[in-house]
């Protein structure tokens, strides 16, 4: 990425931060030490984030047959994988301020993709479920990046988008002069994520890249994509379903191996695993 452009990004751009509380659960979870009891004295600091992790825990997606009231038995039954990505989804919330038109179908769409690329993640194999959710959840960051410093501005994209039949792509290209992938993978490396989801948000729109990329990152751009791709064929995150995508010609569904009967199967999967853990996140 041209020095040049990280440096209009970083000047322009008030970069949002995650919240204390989940940043040291995060840390606490890549210590191999970290006991349950830790990661509950932290969590339940904050009164949100540990109703949260409760109903989570109660949800259908932990087909709990009985209650859970207690925080520490709440962690144990989630996990410690599932809890970084569940704390990240929750505390990340809070970085879309005010709760617009706009800023709820950003939203909508980025808890969207992170449920949609789990499921293709597990048909594929070999991806982290932690790291392949928070792909999916922060992949379109640089958008609400963008419309959080100036709503006005990033309308006209939307305007674009939605009235124009103009990507995102392409419409902040000729707004701002680059992409939401490309402010959104800088945000990550500022908040420190693991350099693969920064070059897999890079070039989530961009499959064809001629780089040198590791083949995971590769992979898990293509997971992404197409996770991306389904949501909007669902109308996840947009104000109507786009029902004219052939998904099974996209670049990201050839990389990774889906032909048009398992896309159809996906589709109807993400479709339910979104209506039944939606209400969780939004």
């Amino acid at each position: 990425m041209p020095e040049v452009l990280e440096k209009i990004i970083m000047q322009a751009v008030d970069l949002p931060t995650i919240p204390s509380i989940a940043r040291s659960v995060v840390k606490a979870l890549a210590n191999p030490k970290t006991t349950i009891n830790d990661l509950t004295r932290l969590i339940s600091q904050d009164q949100a984030l540990s109703a949260r992790i409760l109903k989570i825990a109660n949800s259908a997606m932990y087909y709990c047959q009985r209650e859970i009231s207690s925080l520490n038995v709440a962690v144990a039954r989630i996990g410690f994988i599932s809890l970084k990505s569940i704390v990240l989804a929750v505390s990340t919330k809070d970085i879309y301020k005010t709760f617009g038109e706009a800023e709820r179908l950003l939203w909508e769409h980025a808890v969207g993709v992170s449920i949609a690329s789990q499921t293709l993640a597990q048909v594929g194999g070999g991806f982290k479920a932690d790291e392949i959710f928070v792909g999916g959840l922060m992949h379109d960051i640089g958008k609400t990046l963008l419309n959080n410093k100036d709503p006005k501005k990033y309308g006209l994209v939307f305007q674009k988008v939605h009235e124009g039949g103009k990507s995102f792509i392409d419409a902040e290209r000729e707004i701002y002069g680059f992409s939401h992938a490309e402010a959104g993978s800088l945000l990550i490396k500022k908040w420190n994520f693991p350099g693969m989801l920064s070059e897999a948000i890079l070039i989530h729109h961009a499959l064809h890249s001629d780089q040198q990329i590791p083949q995971t990152t590769f992979n898990t751009a293509a997971v992404i994509n197409l996770a991306d791709l389904i949501c909007q064929k669902l109308g996840i995150g947009y104000t109507r379903p786009l029902d004219g995508l052939e998904l099974s010609k996209a670049e990201s569904a050839q990389i990774l191996g889906v032909n048009e009967d398992c896309l159809t199967n996906l589709i109807t999967q993400i479709n339910t695993d979104f209506q039944e853990n939606k209400d969780i996140f939004l």
